[in-house]
């Protein structure tokens, strides 16, 4: 277990944002207090819930607990709403239906203790649908697993490398390139890692920390999604200065990897029965290695919308219009 420096106490806030979740709220809630750390405080911000979330919440006796009455809309404000009520100097975020495994904040330590100069940190999850793991991985480089990422998007490029129910960020990082952005319903997160990655070093362990639940109650990739004009992090990326990004010793990465959210930003158009803007998004897409994903997803956009709904809800199609590309492990520095 990682023990603190004498001298150098550095608490945790882990912050959950709160919208009707009465089944599983409890599940999250006991995976954060049976956690082999200590020294942390939970943030709870309550989207104004109705199904008695708050009540089951307010059931705990624990001083760790604190709960926010949440006075903006969107899991991004909540998240903005606890990250400025946090006392502590590492910000984790937890999603109210997913849980952490029992030394996820002692993995952390141990990278923030290794990797003092990263601004985020992260490990490995366990995907779970109706109770069974979904595309587990193998437990590769185990002698090795926590490792400095140095180029972001050529780890990226592989495959996303951080969820927001397995990630922690340095609270002083928010002050440097600001917060969530409210306007976004969707991709908020990734946005997010793609800002910290561009500007820090970020960390990650090959160890799992937390579960994330794909089937669960009132989950908001089950409803029809209300998209920006454009992927966040591609109108980020593009405002950049390209001679800034010229210098960058993952530039070469930067390019195919604004395809591949092209790619999953037009699975996201689908799903919102917006196939106009979906063609748009896949006539972006040149890469060879890409190929087959875009094929799949043409597929998808000239099926009849009730064949596509009746595959959705029978086959899991949605996860892997999600999943756009295969994800591999990415190559490790220390």
């Amino acid at each position: 277990m990682y023990q603190m420096k004498r001298g150098i106490p550095m608490q945790i806030s882990v912050i959950v944002p709160l919208k009707n979740k009465a089944q599983e709220i409890n599940r999250c809630i006991d995976s954060i207090l049976a956690q082999t750390i200590t020294n942390f405080e939970l943030i709870i911000v309550d989207g104004n819930s109705t199904d008695g979330s708050l009540e089951i919440v307010e059931t705990y006796q624990d001083q760790r607990i604190q709960i926010i009455n949440q006075q903006s809309k969107g899991a991004a404000a909540g998240r903005n709403e606890g990250i400025r009520a946090a006392q502590g100097e590492l910000i984790a975020f937890l999603d109210a239906d997913d849980e952490y495994l029992p030394e996820f904040l002692d993995i952390i330590l141990h990278l923030v203790e290794r990797f003092p100069t990263a601004g985020m940190y992260g490990t490995r999850g366990y995907s779970v649908a109706n109770g069974v793991i979904i595309d587990p991985q193998t437990e590769d480089n185990i002698e090795n697993p926590d490792n400095l990422i140095l180029d972001y998007f050529e780890a990226v490029s592989h495959g996303e490398l951080y969820s927001m129910s397995g990630v922690v960020i340095r609270k002083s990082v928010f002050d440097e390139i600001g917060m969530f952005n409210e306007s976004l319903i969707w991709y908020e997160d990734v946005e997010m890692f793609g800002r910290i990655g561009y500007s820090y070093p970020v960390a990650r362990s090959l160890r799992y920390g937390f579960v994330y639940h794909r089937t669960a109650s009132n989950k908001i990739t089950d409803s029809i999604p209300i998209l920006p004009e454009e992927h966040p992090l591609i109108t980020f990326l593009q405002q950049q200065h390209p001679e800034e990004i010229s210098q960058r010793r993952d530039a070469q990465y930067i390019p195919p990897y604004i395809e591949s959210l092209h790619l999953k930003f037009a699975g996201s158009q689908i799903l919102s029965n917006n196939i106009t803007g979906a063609r748009n998004s896949l006539s972006y897409v040149k890469n060879p290695h890409f190929r087959g994903k875009k094929y799949f997803l043409y597929v998808c956009s000239i099926m009849p919308a009730p064949l596509l709904r009746y595959l959705r809800s029978r086959t899991g199609l949605r996860y892997k219009m999600y999943d756009t590309y295969k994800k591999t492990h990415t190559r490790r520095r220390n």
